[in-house]
């Protein structure tokens, strides 16, 4: 060895003296120090070397059994359990709204919950003939692989073929959040079968997002809310062409300018919140000028005009209350109601009776 350890008459044992000590250059000297001594083991074909030891007898006992120990521990690890048996177990918790977000106690939301459902388990065969379907399923790719045998070479290759793929960033950004969530759950105190979360320090994709170029001024807003209808009744469609609606596969804007109604109504047409049967009906009535005024005059995300309800709305005091938003910060807060959209809520709230609750 080149460290001055040098071979003994026993197999295997290699000792080492000071260099103060006769014995260091002639192996035939008076030791005069306190030698340390090292044994090599052959373990599956590789040599090791035994840890410092300044017994004789302890070096010689050493069989390599803190390698063993350490082999059986990750064979262990890679027969434990699979990214799908945790995913399955952290999705189940999310659809019976158990989970919660780490360090907020909140549960994610419809549109959250929708988007992680793409990515872990792949389109419903409805939603793929209406839009993309994502080309990597979670659960299809890495579903039957022991979650504590995925380290961060594995999960960077996935995101090298996502960009591959065409996928946007924001797109990757939300394969990366459901991965987390699973590690997150797999390193609980009361399972911890993984120690880290291998994605931490991945390399994404430079940012692709483009940002917007302007925004409607207050005569444009005005002009696109008058342009819609202000009641669309159910009756502007047959029932044939609600059928046709559903067997489709063009988008709603064309479908729209065929039949000559929004593609607001042929998106609730295929939604099913608007003939529900031939004869039955879940609203006399659509229109989808109070949302579009709250989206051009106060700014509220889609998610949030979609859970706005009446008594978000405080006409004494001209304001819109934000009831229930993705984030902490955006719940609860109150936005000045301006004169044109107090307008077209009032109109909204009296053509649909005036009600003390329900969605606006």
């Amino acid at each position: 060895m080149s460290d001055g350890y040098r071979k003994t008459r026993t197999t295997g044992l290699y000792v080492r003296h000071r260099r103060s000590c006769p014995a260091y250059e002639n192996e035939r000297g008076r030791c005069r120090c306190e030698p340390s001594y090292r044994t090599r083991r052959w373990i599956d074909g590789k040599a090791l070397w035994s840890p410092v030891f300044k017994d004789r007898s302890s070096a010689i006992s050493w069989d390599g059994h803190e390698v063993r120990a350490a082999q059986a521990a990750r064979t262990v690890r890679r027969r434990g359990p699979t990214f799908g048996d945790v995913a399955a177990e952290w999705w189940a918790l999310v659809e019976t709204g158990k989970y919660a977000r780490r360090g907020r106690g909140k549960q994610l939301s419809e549109t959250t919950i929708g988007d992680y459902r793409g990515v872990l388990f792949g389109r419903s065969e409805k939603k793929r003939k209406r839009a993309r379907s994502d080309s990597v399923v979670l659960m299809e790719r890495s579903g039957r692989l022991p979650i504590a045998a995925l380290d961060d070479a594995y999960w960077q290759s996935l995101v090298d073929e996502l960009v591959l793929g065409g996928k946007s960033y924001s797109r990757i950004a939300t394969y990366l959040a459901v991965i987390r969530h699973v590690y997150a759950y797999a390193r609980r105190a009361n399972r911890r079968l993984v120690p880290t979360d291998p994605t931490r320090e991945l390399v994404m994709p430079a940012n692709d997002g483009k940002p917007r170029q302007r925004v409607a001024t207050r005569e444009e807003a005005a002009k696109l809310v008058e342009a819609l209808p202000r009641v669309e009744t159910p009756a502007a469609l047959s029932w044939n062409a609600v059928q046709t609606i559903r067997r489709s596969e063009e988008s709603a804007v064309s479908l729209g300018r065929r039949l000559g109604v929004s593609d607001s109504l042929i998106g609730k047409t295929r939604r099913g919140e608007l003939y529900k049967t031939r004869d039955s009906r879940r609203s006399p009535e659509a229109s989808d000028r109070a949302g579009w005024a709250l989206a051009f005059y106060t700014g509220m995300r889609r998610g949030e005009i979609g859970r706005a309800r009446w008594t978000h709305v405080f006409w004494g005091a001209d304001e819109v209350m934000v009831g229930a938003s993705k984030s902490d910060a955006g719940e609860g807060r109150r936005i000045p109601m301006v004169g044109p959209l107090k307008k077209i809520l009032r109109e909204e709230w009296v053509r649909q009776g005036q009600p003390k609750d329900g969605r606006s």
